[in-house]
This record gives structure tokens, C-alpha cells and sequence, in this order.
């Protein structure tokens, strides 16, 4: 069981406990093992400019895993394999920051992405 957890650019943290963001919401809490979870912005009316962080808390499983994370945000899309270990589970280094999302305005008045890690 591996949580998706996204702190969107205001501060608020979606995860498993607090579904509902300003910008965005997570579709569900996947408790069978395989995923997936989305993390979903569903206008730009919603949409904040600035650092979305997505990352992963190794709830429960059997080590070590892989998670397979898909990053889409505008046109841009990247697919990371993040391996996850009992060193993830249950410490103070939980959730593990995976990437970032970077929310800006373009010169059309639109917005702009960026993926990092």
C-alpha cells in the first residue's frame, strides 16, 4: 500500500486523510496493493500557480517494492520508477518527495509547466 501524497503550492497536503485540495483532489485511497491513485486538477480555474510536490508513503507492503508514478501536466508527461524499502515505512523521512511540479504563468496569459525531480 503505497500512498500518493501531493502538497499543492498554498501549503494544503492531500493524501489518504484529506482528499480534497484547493487546487485538486485525490480520486481514492487504493488499500489493494496495486494502485493506482490519482491526484487530479480539474479546471484552471483551481489551478495555483507555484511547486506542487508529489510524493509516496510506503504504508504497508512486502519490501521492497516499485512504484510506478505518472507526472502529467500540461503537455508535458514523465513516468518515474521509484523503488520503496522498509526505510520508507513509518519514519521521519516519510512521505518520500518523488518531484515537483512548477505551476507559472506563460506571455499568453496561460500557465506554463515544469517537471522536476
Amino acid at each position: 500500500d503505497i500512498d500518493l501524497h501531493v502538497y499543492e503550492p498554498n501549503g494544503t497536503h492531500v493524501s489518504w486523510y484529506n482528499m480534497q485540495g484547493i487546487s485538486g483532489s485525490l480520486d481514492r485511497d487504493d488499500r489493494s496493493y496495486n494502485g493506482p491513485e490519482h491526484y487530479h486538477v480539474p479546471s484552471c480555474d483551481t489551478l495555483e500557480r507555484g511547486i506542487y510536490e508529489i510524493a509516496l508513503d510506503y504504508f504497508e507492503g512486502s519490501y521492497p517494492d516499485i512504484a510506478t508514478v505518472q507526472v502529467e501536466a500540461g503537455l508535458l508527461s514523465r513516468t518515474l520508477e521509484v523503488s520503496m524499502d522498509s526505510e520508507d515505512v513509518g519514519t521521519s523521512s516519510w512521505p518520500v518527495q518523488i518531484a515537483n511540479i512548477w505551476v507559472k504563468n506563460d506571455e499568453r496569459g496561460g500557465y506554463e509547466f515544469e517537471i522536476f525531480e
